[in-house]
């Protein structure tokens, strides 16, 4: 059978330091407060879901943490790391160790920082400051030591063609 406890009626466990109580506050909000400094919840699996049972939030197990929106996984962690569905939007400083796979078929982009300082793009072990696995292209113009591969390339070819006559 069961307690029945009026609204605003709190079950109160431990002493006042170490409290754990359990209400309902009379504006259909059912509240666990403690005044411990942990609370804790132990189980091989543990979900938190709508009151009719309908969609998940939280859904743990002892290998898996997932947490939904509309019923709809969005953020998964495992042993092997994490999985995000959908977008990630980032304020502030995004900092990345070892290899970033972009895209499906896993372009990849590596950055390697401390004393390497290199990031490769299409290659996971890059050789230079940026090493780029294919063709660079620029909608204006390419420089190295300030000079323009352009210009230089043209310079080039004026000198060779005035040697060659």
């Amino acid at each position: 059978d069961y307690l029945h406890f009026a609204a605003d009626t709190h079950i109160r466990m431990g002493v006042n330091s170490q409290r754990l109580e359990i209400y309902n506050d009379g504006s259909n909000t059912n509240k666990i407060r403690s005044s411990a400094t942990n609370l804790r919840i132990n189980s091989d699996i543990f979900r938190v879901r709508k009151l009719n049972d309908s969609s998940n939030y939280i859904n743990c197990s002892s290998d898996t943490v997932k947490l939904y929106h509309n019923n709809i996984i969005r953020l998964t962690t495992s042993a092997s790391g994490v999985k995000i569905t959908d977008d990630l939007n980032v304020a502030g400083v995004s900092t990345f160790v070892g290899e970033t796979n972009i895209g499906t078929g896993g372009t990849v982009f590596t950055a390697l920082v401390g004393a390497a300082a290199s990031v490769g793009i299409g290659t996971a072990d890059p050789a230079y400051m940026l090493d780029v696995a294919g063709a660079i292209n620029s909608s204006t113009d390419v420089k190295i030591n300030g000079t323009s591969v352009l210009n230089s390339a043209l310079d080039e070819a004026v000198a060779m063609a005035i040697a060659l006559g």
